[in-house]
């Protein structure tokens, strides 16, 4: 009976200094939130450019909207406008998507998987504003002129297949901006929303001359084998947009209300 009574103590004091212990331990860490890491130029206003430090524009506002809708940290990368640069770094998993107002494509579709569009844009040409403009030296294709285009962009491709002109390439739209007010090229070719956000900015002495010479619609690019997390995205857009909260962010920035762009898989085989 002692024996017994010495074993029943023991346990006693065994499992009160095992609650004194879980008491005293620290909690165990927060796991970590789970994040969205995105890929950007910051450098075409208004979509997405660095003020100081601060990251302001349009994909920067609708970035944060889409991780709080998802329930992540948006977390960004600042990488030079390059798509086989993004191509690498998202297939190695380094980063999550692209958003840094790229335009789907056919042929850019054997590289990235493509979200729903979030904006939809046109290609225009500006000249410096004194300039007598000739709508049929355009027609014909600008012959003899220098063009500047931003390298690796459907600006660039549309050059190529539309006008004679010697076309001169830039690395993103404020090198592009200042080629034209120093008049080392005649006229720039480049997305409108960016050029009207380079001369809104910059108070650069511009005109655009032609516009809609394209329709391109803008979409977040991942890996193509990331396609849970297209359809994550693609879900988080369409709530954005039914809520009226991706209205009241493009009217922030353009001045006028939008609704996302139709979904119609028009460059899927």
């Amino acid at each position: 009976m002692k024996i017994l009574g010495f074993g029943i103590l023991a346990l006693c004091l065994l499992m009160a200094g095992l609650v004194r212990a879980q008491e005293s331990a620290p909690p165990p860490a927060a796991a970590p939130a789970p994040e969205l890491r995105l890929l950007n130029d910051f450098a075409a206003p208004p979509f997405a450019s660095l003020e100081g430090i601060k990251r302001v524009g349009f994909e920067v506002d609708l970035a944060a909207a889409l991780g709080k809708e998802m329930g992540v940290t948006v977390r960004w990368t600042q990488m030079i406008f390059n798509l086989a640069s993004f191509a690498s770094a998202l297939r190695s998993r380094s980063a999550d998507a692209a958003m840094s107002a790229i335009s789907v494509t056919p042929e850019r579709e054997k590289d990235f998987l493509f979200t729903r569009p979030y904006f939809r844009s046109s290609l225009a040409l500006a000249t410096f504003r004194d300039v007598d403009f000739s709508r049929t030296a355009f027609k014909t294709g600008l012959e003899g002129q220098r063009v500047g285009v931003l390298k690796r962009t459907t600006g660039e491709e549309w050059a190529k297949k539309n006008l004679k002109a010697t076309r001169v390439t830039y690395d993103n739209p404020e090198r592009l901006a200042r080629a034209l007010n120093n008049k080392d090229v005649s006229c720039i070719l480049l997305d409108q929303d960016i050029l009207e956000g380079s001369l809104a900015r910059g108070a650069y002495k511009f005109k655009i001359v032609e516009s809609n010479l394209s329709t391109e619609d803008y979409a977040l690019a991942l890996s193509p084998d990331n396609q849970a997390l297209a359809d994550r995205i693609n879900a988080a857009l369409e709530k954005l947009d039914a809520s009226g909260v991706y209205d009241e962010i493009f009217n922030t920035w353009f001045g006028r209300r939008a609704d996302l762009p139709p979904y119609k898989r028009l460059y899927r085989r």
